[in-house]
């Protein structure tokens, strides 16, 4: 007996967009904090502004990494759709040509 995959390509495809908006929605936070922080960081002098500085550019480097996963997860999904597409496809073509 053969195991059974079923793919769900509406659910992949809702992971898909959930996913994406998620990153769009970092994106536009990252976008708000850098300018307040860059606004904050113009007028702001001394020791602390100094520490700020160098704890917000780490900050910065956190964001632009998780943003980099989260674009790439949100195209893992449809990749995962379209393998299983042409698996599902592949396995249709052998078992028309077990029929003949």
């Amino acid at each position: 007996m053969a195991d059974t995959i079923q793919a769900k390509y509406e659910e992949l495809e809702e992971i898909d967009s959930k996913l994406y908006q998620i990153y769009s929605n970092v994106v536009e936070h990252q976008r708000k904090i850098v300018g307040l922080s860059q606004d904050l960081e113009k007028h702001w002098q001394g020791e602390a502004a100094d520490a700020f500085v160098k704890d917000s550019s780490s900050f910065r480097q956190s964001f632009n990494m998780l943003n980099m996963v989260l674009l790439e997860a949100s195209y893992k999904p449809g990749e995962i759709a379209k393998i299983l597409h042409a698996a599902e496809e592949e396995a249709g073509q052998r078992q028309k040509a077990k029929a003949l």
